[in-house]
């Protein structure tokens, strides 16, 4: 470490020199400070529990250890799919009603510019009859491809989702989502059928090439929210702008309290058999010393 000096001038009076002397000492004190200690030390650590490990519906395992008291975590699950053919449906779909969108803001621009005409003509009045009934068949267009999709929104995102569960747990969680029967979902489901509807992981964007598209749920161990399993929506809701916004989620509020110092096991399942499908987690965890 560097000294910091200051030099002061002789000067012929005893008086002036002093005085001087204390100026300049005075503007050339050093102002570092050691960093402020603490009696509550902290420190994190990221445990890579899974890294793309193939998943397509099995259970997957997985053994840790924790190092000490954990005073705060997330768990970052991070899903990886492709496309199958109903993905693929989906997909195409939404890309004829967004076609099917422009024609009918082109039809009924059409129709306003001939009916605002002061001076129609016979030709004009049956242009906007015939105008009339191609919106009428677009708009039918649209009813029937929003059925579909919303049927096959449904069956993949049951299809796509995952659970979650620690330790010797016998009851899975799924993470920010709801079950939906037949009687939500009259005409998607049968009688005897339940979905698990609204992690919407089949929605993730493409990430490359491959077509490997992939998205990531944060959770944080102190509370998240999963499905409520005693409860059965009567409806299937809008989806909500933030996922925990779904209703009659259950919270999960006692994961920090069970994740002591020691070994764990976390048990993760995603996607279902015969379709390719990858899962990464990691834990992330900030511990605080014991005593």
């Amino acid at each position: 470490m560097q000294s910091t000096k200051c030099k002061v001038q002789s000067a012929s009076f005893t008086s002036l020199a002093a005085f001087l002397t204390l100026i300049m000492l005075a503007g050339c004190s050093d102002e570092r400070k050691a960093p402020l200690q603490t009696n509550d030390p902290v420190y994190s650590e990221t445990l890579s529990l899974f890294d793309h490990r193939a998943a397509a519906g099995a259970d997957l395992s997985t053994s840790f250890t924790l190092a000490d008291t954990i005073t705060d975590g997330r768990l970052y699950i991070n899903a990886f799919l492709w496309p199958d053919a109903a993905l693929n449906a989906y997909s195409r779909y939404g890309l004829e009603l967004d076609s099917i969108a422009q024609r009918l803001l082109s039809l009924e621009g059409q129709i306003l510019n001939l009916s605002l005409k002061t001076d129609k003509t016979h030709a004009d009045s049956v242009a906007i009859d015939s105008l009339g009934l191609l919106k009428t068949a677009s708009q039918g267009e649209v009813t029937t491809r929003n059925v579909i999709r919303d049927s096959l929104d449904t069956r993949l995102d049951n299809r796509f989702k995952v659970s979650i569960w620690l330790d010797n747990d016998v009851v899975e969680l799924y993470p920010r989502a709801i079950f939906l029967d037949s009687a939500a979902v009259p005409g998607q489901l049968a009688g005897n059928e339940t979905a698990i509807w609204g992690q919407n992981f089949f929605t993730a964007p493409s990430l490359d090439s491959s077509g490997m598209r992939g998205r990531r749920m944060t959770l944080d161990v102190t509370r998240f929210f999963t499905a409520d399993p005693s409860y059965r929506h009567s409806s299937k809701p809008a989806r909500p702008a933030s996922p925990d916004a779904l209703p009659e989620l259950y919270p999960i509020t006692d994961w920090l309290t069970r994740l002591t110092p020691g070994n764990h096991t976390l048990h993760v399942r995603f996607g279902e058999a015969g379709v390719r499908s990858e899962v990464s987690v990691n834990l992330y965890v900030i511990y605080k010393h014991a005593g």
